[in-house]
Parts: C-alpha cells; sequence; structure tokens
C-alpha cells in the first residue's frame, strides 16, 4: 500500500467530507482499488451524506495501522559499548 493510497484510507476513515484533493488525477483510480480490495465503499445516491467511506474491513485496517507500536531506535553514537556482531559467540 502507497502512503497515497494510506493517506485515502486515512481521510475517508476520520471524514464524511470530500478528500481535498479529489480532482487529482491518480484519485479515482486509486479510490477504484481500495474499492476492489474491500476498503472503501462507494455510495452513489444523491441523499447520502458522504458518497465514500471506509468499509468494515477499512476501518479494521486503519485501526490495525493505528495501533501499530513505533520502532524501536537508538543512535549508534549513544551506546556505551560497541554492539555484538553476529559473528561473536562470546
Amino acid at each position: 500500500m502507497t502512503p497515497y493510497e494510506i493517506e485515502i484510507m486515512l481521510h475517508h476513515y476520520a471524514s464524511l467530507a470530500k478528500f481535498p484533493r479529489w480532482t487529482a488525477p491518480a484519485y479515482e483510480a486509486t479510490v477504484a482499488g481500495l474499492v476492489t480490495a474491500g476498503l472503501l465503499d462507494v455510495d452513489d445516491r444523491p441523499e447520502s451524506q458522504s458518497n465514500i467511506t471506509a468499509t468494515d474491513r477499512g476501518r479494521m485496517f486503519v485501526e490495525m495501522l493505528c495501533a501499530t507500536p513505533l520502532p524501536i531506535w537508538s543512535d549508534p553514537r549513544l551506546l556505551t559499548s560497541p554492539p555484538k556482531s553476529e559473528y561473536q559467540t562470546r
């Protein structure tokens, strides 16, 4: 999944408003792909408040992204001893 697809998913998960760049050339094709994947739903009825919404699967996907912990990273310059190589046995 691309950052653009994630951005679209996050928007339609959190908002009923139109995507800010809904006229972008790649937007329609990207939404179509997310619909095919079962992540978004398009409602063409005129009375619908928002015509693109996240499906249950799409909401679960966004919630999974939000629950992903940040990676642990440390600056090697701050280590007090050099890291052991995988080839060092003791």
